[in-house]
């Protein structure tokens, strides 16, 4: 069945031809009570509209809204959980005949702060209405009706964005700052494309992800990169997404690259980091993750001239309980420990290169404030390390069937 009969097509262009016009005519600033009205209603919170409401037709339909500010939950620290100061909608004419509904949207420096309640909850729980009922496919198409617009998102722009977390519970905060991204889709099955750029505690990172089409019963394929400037890190994540609607879980492959673990620690979380941390680092190993629990097994490592195989086992209750296993056959320690000594006294550091540390001059006072408590164990978790290694090289010694046992409790 064709998405667009003749007779639709005719009253698309009549209604276009309508609203070549109405804007002349229709205070769409006065219909700011009613979307207010409508946003309460699905969330439970007040919608604020300070500035002007504009929309324009030519050379595409357009919408643009600036000053708006999605109020907070009830006990969080913040005021409003969003603040946009501008956004952009707008939809191409062209695919409307094919009944496609092409759209761009842009966040011009928006603020998200996401918070964990000290009194239990997330200020991302909205309460909201409960949905009407309705029979539609995942690409919102109805059962049956092919003369539904398709959805096709061209472009969602993030510019200049800001998101934050807070958990108040626990005292701890982090900030994604100078957030550039774009989003896009074929339809709201996918596939889906991100690419984007941020600075996380003051390291600039890239972004890439991509996905497969969302199909009935059948996990969703993905690939994940992420990379600071200059491939000094890398991370690339192939896995599947399986029940994203319902109890979802991922299996994947990891790898980690990295060139200098040590400058990476002195950017991410401050002081100093011992030289030997100054060796090139890379991982790879299988994944398996759920709400409940997060294994990484069939690890290899490659720390400078160091060899290990293993695995690593998180429960993800209340209080966390890991479990690490690391094997060795022949672990140079001589070789290894003058490996590190070597690279550092190679690399600059942060006073020589300029960097600044997380909680630097742009930061938030709660990022400031961590950054001065410095690094601190958690307390809701447990762990184990075992290390076995068959032969160890040492000032000359060798030692055989090392086994090195710890625990913090």
């Amino acid at each position: 069945m064709k998405k667009l009969v003749i007779g639709i097509v005719a009253v698309i262009v009549i209604l276009i031809a309508a609203v070549l016009v109405a804007p002349s005519f229709v205070d769409w600033n006065a219909r700011k009570q009613q979307i207010a009205e409508l946003v309460k209603e699905a969330t439970g919170r007040d919608l604020t509209i300070n500035g002007d409401i504009d929309v324009t037709i030519l050379p595409r339909p357009a919408l643009r809204v600036e000053d708006v500010r999605l109020s907070n939950a009830d006990g969080a620290s913040a005021p409003d959980m969003i603040r946009l100061p501008e956004a952009r909608v707008s939809v191409a004419f062209g695919p409307l005949f094919e009944g496609q509904l092409a759209t761009v949207v842009t966040l011009v420096r928006p603020i998200i702060n996401l918070e964990k309640l000290a009194g239990g909850g997330a200020n991302w729980q909205f309460e909201a209405a409960p949905a009407a009922t309705k029979d539609a496919g995942a690409d919102g198409q109805g059962a049956g009706d092919d003369n539904r617009l398709n959805v096709k998102l061209d472009s969602f722009q993030i510019v200049d964005g800001t998101i934050s977390y807070l958990n108040s519970e626990k005292g701890a905060f982090e900030r994604i700052e100078k957030l550039n991204s774009d989003i896009s889709f074929d339809s709201l099955k996918g596939p889906f494309r991100l690419e984007g750029k941020a600075a996380i505690r003051g390291v600039p990172v890239t972004v890439q992800s991509s996905t497969g089409k969302l199909k009935p019963d059948a996990p969703l394929p993905f690939l994940v990169e992420v990379k600071t400037p200059g491939g000094n890190t890398e991370l690339r994540l192939r896995g599947s997404l399986s029940d994203p609607t319902g109890d979802p879980s991922i299996k994947a492959e990891v790898t980690v690259a990295v060139d200098d673990p040590a400058a990476l620690l002195r950017a991410t979380v401050g002081g100093s980091a011992p030289a030997v941390m100054a060796q090139e680092l890379s991982i790879q190993a299988g994944l398996d993750a759920s709400a409940k629990a997060v294994v990484l097994n069939a690890i290899e490592v490659e720390f400078g001239e160091a060899r290990f195989t293993g695995d690593i086992k998180a429960g993800l209750g209340e209080t966390q309980k890991v479990s690490v296993v690391l094997r060795a056959g022949n672990l140079n320690l001589d070789a290894f420990l003058d490996g590190g000594s070597e690279k550092a006294a190679k690399t600059p550091t942060d006073a020589d290169s300029g960097a600044k540390p997380a909680g630097g001059e742009t930061a938030s006072p709660q990022m400031k404030t961590a950054a001065a408590a410095g690094f601190e164990l958690p307390t809701d978790i447990e762990a184990t390390l075992d290390v076995v290694a068959d032969v160890v090289q040492f000032e000359g010694s060798v030692i055989r069937g090392l086994t090195t046992k710890a625990a913090l409790k």
